[in-house]
This record gives structure tokens, sequence and C-alpha cells, in this order.
């Protein structure tokens, strides 16, 4: 079961993006304000395989460590996706499925 659910927006080649269509079994690694370190994370397109750049698609987060994590994440949170610390896409929370990955307010 994915942890939260975010719509992506990958850059194009012109914005630094990749040149090439990023697949469902691509592992980004995530990175958020106020949480330190990268968070690793397998992907899920919504009833697609494959994404090409300057898409945006909703996308299912399964974390490889949750503790990562924990009581930091609220809807609407902004993040970056990376690849060799060169962000590639952009996200934004929309569904927290994993209660312990909440903020408490």
């Amino acid at each position: 079961m994915a942890d939260f659910t975010a719509l992506v927006t990958y850059y194009t080649q012109e914005q630094g993006g990749r040149k090439t269509p990023i697949g469902a079994e691509y592992n980004p690694v995530l990175r958020f304000e106020n949480v330190e370190g990268n968070i690793a994370a397998d992907q899920d397109f919504t009833g697609r395989t494959d994404v090409f750049p300057g898409e945006s698609i909703e996308t299912e987060f399964t974390l490889l460590r949750k503790e990562d994590l924990e009581n930091s994440l609220y809807l609407g949170q902004n993040f970056e996706l990376t690849e060799s610390r060169v962000p590639i896409a952009t996200g934004v929370v929309l569904e927290i499925q994993n209660i312990k990955l909440k903020k408490k307010s």
C-alpha cells in the first residue's frame, strides 16, 4: 500500500529535466523542505507505465524507510524529485495514506 499520493510534474529537458521517459520502476530521491536528508521511495503511476518530460501525473509513493518522514507530511506540501542531486520534477502532496506520516498540528 502506498504511503502518500502526489501530483508530480516532470521538468522538460529545457528546464533541466530528463531527456527520456520516466518508468514506473524508477526510484527517485525526494527532497522536502524542513526534512533533513534524501528520501528514497518507490513510485507507481496511476494507470500508466511511463511519463514523458513535461507531463504531470498523479503518483503513489511507497517510502523505503517510513521513519524518514514520520510526523512530517501535510496536504499541499511541496517537494522535489532529484536525480544525482539535480531536480527533475516537483510534487505536491494530495493524500496521505500512512497516518504515521501526517504532521501533527
